[in-house]
């Protein structure tokens, strides 16, 4: 599969969905996910979303979301956040 790919700003707000017939699992690949991503799913819906408010620099990353069936047969989905910083440079 493809990874999705946003590219944000500091401070706004960004969503992966991933659409398993079956529950979904989001990691980080820093690590534990971040204090400002949240995990949800709509009622009555396959999608399953992470939501990741007030993006900051340590925000971007890998997220992937992994699903498995029945049988034990793991699926995996990838999103790579791109956070596009505000750079500064001095004027001599």
């Amino acid at each position: 599969m493809q990874p999705k790919i946003l590219y944000s700003e500091i401070g706004e707000t960004i969503q992966f969905v991933c659409i398993f017939s079956y529950k979904v699992f989001w990691t980080f690949e820093e690590g534990a996910l971040p204090h400002n991503a949240y995990p949800f799913r709509y009622k009555r819906s396959w999608d399953y979303w992470i939501r990741v408010v007030n993006v900051q620099i340590h925000n971007q990353g890998k997220y992937t979301c992994t699903s498995t069936n029945k049988r034990g047969q793991k699926y995996h989905d990838y999103g790579i956040l791109i956070v596009e910083g505000l750079f500064i440079f001095p004027i001599s």
